[in-house]
């Protein structure tokens, strides 16, 4: 199975659209109560993990949550993926790399959740 995958995403950074070359990293999503999220794949296609000053995983989150409501549309399994681009903010990280996630593997963790920030990146390891 591949682990990696380069591929070109484009990313607005300051509004200048430049380009930045992110990996594909390979994702268990637990967060069930995400619209995103069906049989622990994210249909999302990429998403932010946040916690600049984080020193544990429990200060981070999955800014790209986004609650399930009972009437919201639920992913296909023709969209779901377990490897999607992970742009990281969490800088103390050991697999932050220039804000690409280069772990081959993370879990992002928070059941039923209903904010990003009941959501953690499981994943996290402290440099």
């Amino acid at each position: 199975m591949v682990k990696y995958e380069t591929f070109m995403l484009m990313l607005a950074e300051g509004g200048n659209g430049k380009e930045k070359i992110m990996e594909k990293t390979y994702l268990d999503c637990y967060v069930t109560s995400c619209v995103y999220n069906a049989n622990n794949c994210c249909g999302k296609g990429d998403i932010v993990v946040n916690g600049k000053d984080a020193k544990v995983n429990r200060e981070t989150a999955c800014d790209s949550f986004k609650e399930r409501k009972s009437d919201s549309f639920k992913n296909s399994a023709n969209s779901l993926t377990k490897d999607i681009a992970i742009v990281c903010e969490a800088t103390n990280c050991r697999f932050n790399e220039n804000k690409n996630c280069k772990a081959e593997h993370i879990s992002i963790a928070g059941g039923n959740a209903s904010t990003s920030t009941e959501t953690e990146c499981a994943s996290f390891d402290a440099r």
